[in-house]
């Protein structure tokens, strides 16, 4: 009987062993394809110039061998058979870059696929910290009191590599970057939590996380507003002395949304930088939740219910 529980364990064992195996082989997959789509641009046939240098030899080559085939000059034969063989070589080393980049840029995941696989990622790398870092109930997280909102990071910032701080331009118009500050907002029967941290999305790493918290009862005032973001772009370049340019560099205006308590600290999150240009599918909205953030301020103060908020 003993023996037979520990096969059974030894075979649950095995089995788990594989699935984190497959996993890991899965993840190092999908890591690769993100990079792929960020860094291997469409192959570009290579210059004709070289095509005709290469065909000359292997064209000279040839002619001159089947005259001398018939004339059997060895020496000709040779030296045309060589010609022949560096045209071939030279065609090979022309094209083997050029196919093999054409074969990873086929291989590029689509754009709906990079946002699909960013949404899934961030609930799987970073919602699960976020809810361990604030010490929340799993069973009491719902749509309207828990949210992520993640925001691009085009800036140098430490933790990041700046290889990792890229973008790409969609098709749409929109663009999708490669790091992010992730913030989760929750809301508890007690208090107002914040989770923040930075997400370098090529390498799935969280990194640089923070916590803060308002009790209710220590808020003063919830409210949108805008700032301006003055930190330069990372591909911004200062122009030379003689040059004009309009553009500055700055990230520019940000939405933000703003919680402060009596003492005058404040939980801020950034909802959307309009510069950046994110894409719609990554940007979310707070509606809901400052909907629940205020009826609940007001039923723990005044007494206001949900009935008489709809009412108003």
């Amino acid at each position: 009987m003993e023996e037979e529980k520990t096969k059974e364990t030894f075979a649950k064992e095995e089995e788990k062993a594989k699935e984190e195996e497959a996993k890991k082989k899965e993840l190092e997959k999908r890591q690769f394809l993100k990079k792929n789509f960020f860094f291997v641009n469409k192959a570009e046939f290579p210059s004709w110039w070289a095509k005709y240098i290469q065909l000359a030899y292997f064209s000279v080559g040839f002619a001159v061998f089947f005259i001398a085939y018939f004339n059997t000059v060895l020496v000709t034969i040779l030296v045309s058979s060589a010609s022949m063989l560096i045209g071939i070589w030279a065609m090979y080393k022309w094209l083997t870059p050029y196919l093999e980049k054409k074969n990873k840029f086929s291989e590029r995941p689509s754009e709906n696929q990079m946002e699909s696989w960013l949404i899934q990622e961030i609930k799987k790398d970073v919602k699960p910290k976020a809810i361990e870092k604030l010490s929340l109930h799993r069973d009491k997280i719902k749509l309207d009191n828990f949210i992520i909102l993640p925001y691009p990071i085009y800036w140098h910032t430490g933790g990041i590599e700046d290889e990792h701080i890229v973008r790409l331009k969609s098709e749409e118009g929109h663009f999708i970057y490669a790091s992010y500050k992730i913030q989760v907002l929750a809301i508890t029967e007690n208090y107002v939590s914040l989770y923040t941290c930075k997400y370098d999305w090529l390498n799935n790493q969280v990194i640089s996380e923070d916590t803060n918290e308002f009790f209710f009862d220590d808020i003063s005032s919830i409210k949108n507003g805008k700032e301006n973001l003055t930190t330069k772009r990372i591909d911004y370049e200062e122009p030379k002395e003689e040059e004009e340019s309009e553009d500055s560099g700055e990230i520019g205006s940000a939405k933000i949304f703003s919680i402060k308590n009596m003492s005058g600290e404040a939980l801020s999150v950034i909802t959307e930088i309009v510069s950046l240009e994110t894409s719609p599918r990554v940007v979310q909205k707070l509606d809901n939740l400052i909907k629940v953030l205020r009826i609940t301020l007001r039923n723990r103060r005044y007494g206001e219910t949900f009935e008489k908020e709809e009412k108003e």
